[in-house]
């Protein structure tokens, strides 16, 4: 009898947790075809509490993962979604490899990951999603490499974005990039040229 009771009680307590979820944002794992990489490129969206009942709009916040990263890392990292829950922002996360968010000297079409952060990805997730398309309703924000890429777009483009920031930036690249052979040294190379 007391087994029933509780499982009974268990059934009511999640059944209440689905039928009535507080405060829960959605994660959407979306891609986008970008002409400039050549390829589909995976992004996560996290959309705020209650995007499906209502039609308002959101600010939209771009995070860029460091080196050796990708997409997944602001939600498997960190407590983003958890954070999120607070908040009203469109949170979107694309994969930039180890690009360095530049895009490739010389003609290789494929490596620029610069023009697909902003003439791919931002139009697509402002059409799809209900952001509010304008400057001062875009943020970007990165850890690393990606703050070295925030830091960038937020000069390069300030008619794209109102805010930026920059967590433990690789703000020395590519003034001052490795010399020795390593991976990122390499990847450096690949983006950046010749020093």
């Amino acid at each position: 009898m007391k087994r029933k009771f509780l499982l009974s009680l268990t059934f009511i307590y999640c059944f209440a947790l689905h039928a009535f979820p507080q405060n829960l944002v959605t994660l959407v794992e979306d891609s986008v075809f970008s002409p400039n990489v050549n390829t589909y490129m995976k992004f996560y969206a996290v959309l705020p509490t209650n995007y499906d009942t209502y039609q308002d709009h959101y600010v939209a916040v771009y995070l860029l993962h460091g080196y050796g990263g990708n997409y997944t890392n602001w939600v498997t990292r960190t407590d983003l979604l958890n954070y999120a829950k607070d908040y009203r922002f469109i949170l979107i996360t694309p994969d930039g490899k180890n690009s360095w968010y530049t895009n490739s000297p010389g003609a290789v079409k494929a490596g620029n990951y610069e023009d697909y952060i902003i003439n791919d990805l931002i139009p697509f997730v402002d059409k799809k999603y209900r952001t509010l398309n304008e400057r001062d309703s875009r943020a970007i924000v990165g850890l690393s490499m990606g703050g070295y890429g925030a830091m960038k777009f937020a000069l390069k483009y300030p008619s794209k974005f109102s805010y930026a920031a920059s967590f433990s930036g690789a703000l020395y690249v590519p003034g001052n990039m490795h010399l020795d052979g390593s991976a990122i040294s390499k990847s450096q190379h690949a983006a950046f040229g010749k020093e």
